[in-house]
């Protein structure tokens, strides 16, 4: 009987762990497929490290539409028309910080997705 339990507990742990893994690998897919198609030039990206992807309930359209606005401004190593899919916020966002230099300078990326993980919702970028 216990060794059926732990069985059942270990195999519980090793399904959430499978799932949270595919998760994560799918926001840095996402992440670094954004990066690739907006940034001025994607090849000068080196020393890429992700953190772990997070959720939130407090991001709303309106954020959105201000974090976008002022990625226009505030994040030069972007090209100033960035493609986002369409669609809204919904009440659960997932994010991801994302570290990595460009030539000299080191930026931190904040990635902010769809719950299934599908599109960048918006970003905000900052000079390290």
């Amino acid at each position: 009987m216990k060794k059926t339990m732990l069985t059942a507990v270990l195999s519980a742990i090793i399904v959430l762990l499978s799932a949270s893994c595919g998760r994560q690998h799918s926001a840095e897919s996402l992440a670094t497929g954004f990066m690739k198609d907006n940034m001025k030039d994607y090849s000068q990206v080196s020393d890429i490290d992700f953190s772990d992807l997070d959720s939130t309930s407090y991001i709303t359209d309106s954020i959105v539409t201000s974090m976008r606005s002022n990625v226009k401004t505030n994040a030069p190593q972007y090209r100033p028309a960035i493609n986002y899919a369409p669609g809204k916020a919904g009440s659960v966002v997932m994010h991801t910080r994302v570290t990595y230099k460009m030539g000299q300078k080191e930026y931190v990326d904040t990635y902010y997705f769809d719950r299934d993980l599908t599109r960048v919702l918006s970003f905000t970028s900052m000079e390290k």
